[in-house]
């Protein structure tokens, strides 16, 4: 369907969106202003130690994720079977 609008495929937006995201991380997108040290409008980033507090174990991480994935996968097949013949939702993606 996006290739009717924009002339992308799939592909192209994911790369797109990529390259936002990684244009945006980099700071290239933030305001001319320097941040100053006291200015609380701003955020710094790093990454977390395992031995943080608020970080789970990677167990938990990963049966997090199997589990909204599945979730997903439930919720795309309960769409697709509710679905009418016509509706392009109704169609099967490619694997």
């Amino acid at each position: 369907m996006s290739r009717q609008w924009s002339g992308k495929t799939l592909a192209d937006h994911r790369a797109d969106n990529r390259a936002w995201v990684r244009t945006v991380l980099a700071g290239a997108l933030a305001d001319d202003e320097t941040p100053q040290p006291d200015d609380t409008r701003r955020y710094t980033f790093e990454l977390a130690k395992p031995e943080d507090p608020d970080v789970d174990s990677l167990a938990v991480r990963l049966m997090r994720a199997i589990s909204e994935r599945r979730r997903w996968h439930t919720e795309l097949e309960h769409a697709r079977n509710t679905a009418s013949p016509t509706d392009p939702a109704h169609l099967t993606l490619a694997a």
